[in-house]
């Protein structure tokens, strides 16, 4: 592999894992999601969100979302499961 094209493999991996979404979890209390392109289901047990060529589910008791805009989002409550899909 040319230097050239080896640039442009590692320029094209850099820019995918900047526009990739970020999940902070604190305990399992709160999770932080930065990245997130919007919301797909939403209720106390289940909190689905867009994060771009994936999909990510909250599973848990009393869960909510605080604090959320075009990018970020907090997710509170007791949570007992993530789930990640296409």
């Amino acid at each position: 592999m040319s230097k050239r094209v080896k640039r442009k493999t590692q320029a094209a991996e850099v820019l995918e894992q900047a526009s990739a979404a970020r999940i902070q979890l604190l305990s399992n209390k709160q999770a932080l999601v930065d990245g997130c392109g919007g919301v797909l289901e939403y209720s106390s047990e289940k909190i689905k969100l867009d994060i771009g060529n994936k999909e990510v589910s909250f599973l848990g008791l009393n869960l909510s979302m605080d604090d959320f805009n075009l990018y970020e989002i907090n997710i509170k409550g007791d949570i007992m499961s993530i789930e990640f899909s296409d």
